[in-house]
């Protein structure tokens, strides 16, 4: 069977597929780790029982959180016609976090396209365009997970707001906001744990009560396989209950006090276990930039190199609307 060919020009063509495939190159970074799968993926929408959990902006120089700290002045029980009380509030406030940006390049080089019979034999150049393509979804989902868990410092300040920075202490500014001079923006969390046995366990179950108000409470802990397997091998088989919906979704879980499911990845550093609440935290990304593709170039024709390449563009961060519904264990031994 002769090679399928196309009048239009390859780079069309290409543009034109990439376009179709974009929805599935997202999905996948976000389904390759625990961490990304929570933060925008299946698993996320599973836990926080939503159907969106991504947020997206249109425009802005940053992105701003809308926070509440403190209560209505107002709020009284009266009787008749006793005059009814009205003061103006000031427990609303802005968090305001920086756009962060990352790209990724697909390369087909001059010699690799001529070489896999160019324009004439559409399919291999496909082909190339779809290894290509795999490559830069493995490398996004890398980079991503690793800065999820990350403090957003690396890359000279570059990399997302990760968990790290929500949970950095003293003066240091998260959100634009100082904890130091803002106790209630403080995140939840203990340092020195100790042997998970014998200490973690307890530690991680009142620091989950105190990051708790009633049925507002963390929905998913994420810690290191390490600690993970010591929490399961510590279980008799009939107590190492799973949530069989993630399980489902590909990811190894067991509910800690049969309550919320304990996650392990692999990026997270040793001795760290965190327990999150989903309903403050957001993926957020600007509507243009949300893994966009741009149109595949001829690199000859507008540069000086031999190939056709493309790139994907992303501009989003990570943002928290309440830290100390957040918790960090560190510091955690297992023997």
């Amino acid at each position: 069977m002769p090679p399928r060919s196309e009048t239009r020009d390859i780079t069309s063509i290409l543009t034109a597929v990439s376009a179709v495939n974009r929805p599935e190159l997202h999905d996948n970074i976000f389904a390759a780790t625990t961490g990304l799968s929570y933060l925008n993926g299946k698993l996320g929408e599973m836990v926080r029982k939503a159907k969106k959990i991504k947020k997206t902006e249109n425009g802005g120089t940053d992105i701003t959180v809308r926070l509440m700290y403190g209560k209505s002045k107002n709020t009284g029980s009266y009787e008749g016609l006793e005059p009814l009380t009205i003061k103006r509030s000031n427990k609303l406030t802005s968090a305001k976090y920086a756009w962060k940006y990352y790209h990724d390049g697909a390369v087909i080089s001059g010699a690799d396209f001529r070489n896999n019979g160019g324009g004439g034999d559409v399919d291999k150049i496909l082909d190339l365009a779809q290894a290509e393509t795999k490559i830069m979804e493995l490398s996004l989902s890398e980079q991503m997970s690793s800065n999820f868990y990350g403090d957003g410092t690396g890359n000279s300040n570059k990399n997302m707001d990760g968990l790290e920075a929500m949970f950095v202490t003293g003066a240091t500014n998260y959100g634009g906001l100082n904890a130091t001079a803002n106790s209630w923006w403080t995140a939840t969390a203990q340092t020195s744990v100790g042997d998970w046995v014998s200490s973690g366990r307890s530690a991680l179950r009142t620091q989950i009560n105190n990051a708790s108000k009633g049925s507002d409470r963390p929905d998913i802990i994420l810690t290191t396989q390490t600690i993970y397997e010591t929490h399961m091998d510590t279980l008799v088989p009939h107590m190492r209950i799973t949530n069989e919906k993630a399980e489902g979704l590909g990811f190894k879980n067991l509910l800690f006090d049969g309550e919320i499911g304990m996650f392990w990845d692999a990026d997270i550093t040793a001795g760290v276990l965190y327990a999150l609440n989903g309903r403050y935290l957001s993926w957020t990304v600007h509507k243009d930039a949300d893994f966009a593709m741009t149109p595949w170039k001829n690199r000859l024709e507008t540069g000086d190199q031999d190939a056709l390449t493309q790139h994907i563009i992303v501009q989003g961060n990570l943002t928290c609307a309440n830290r100390k519904r957040q918790v960090k264990l560190s510091g955690i031994t297992t023997t």
